[in-house]
This record gives structure tokens, C-alpha cells and sequence, in this order.
């Protein structure tokens, strides 16, 4: 159990570093004129969604994920 949430850990830790890097670099991607850029970051920020809403239904964050699932039902 207890490298279960090792493991658990170090997936958050990786995600929170590309998601800030992501943010930090979508002010330079809107700034050059190619979109090449832009879609890749998308890409990028589609796919750490993603993990966090799979992290939130696997139950790393319950309240969120409970909130989340009552809203699919109404």
C-alpha cells in the first residue's frame, strides 16, 4: 500500500512540473507568430487534464471527483 502512494506521489509531482512548465511557457508560444507552437502546448495541456481528472476518479482527490460526478448526473 505504502508504494502505492509512492507511486501515486511521484505520478502528481511529474504532472504538477508539466503543468507548470506548460504555463509557464504559453505566454512565449502566443508571442511568435508560428501556431505550430500553440498546438503542441494544447496537446500537452489536453493531455495533463486528463491524468487529473483520471487522478480525481481514481480517488487521489474524492471530493473533487464526488463533486464532478454529481454534476454529470443532473
Amino acid at each position: 500500500m505504502e508504494q502505492l502512494i509512492e507511486y501515486a506521489t511521484v505520478m502528481l509531482t511529474i504532472v504538477g512540473a508539466f503543468s507548470t512548465l506548460t504555463v509557464t511557457l504559453l505566454p512565449i508560444a502566443k508571442a511568435t507568430e508560428t501556431k505550430k507552437d500553440d498546438k503542441i502546448l494544447g496537446k500537452i495541456n489536453s493531455a495533463l487534464q486528463f491524468v487529473l481528472e483520471l487522478a480525481n476518479k481514481l480517488g487521489l482527490n474524492p471530493r473533487k471527483a464526488n463533486a464532478s460526478n454529481e454534476k454529470s448526473k443532473a
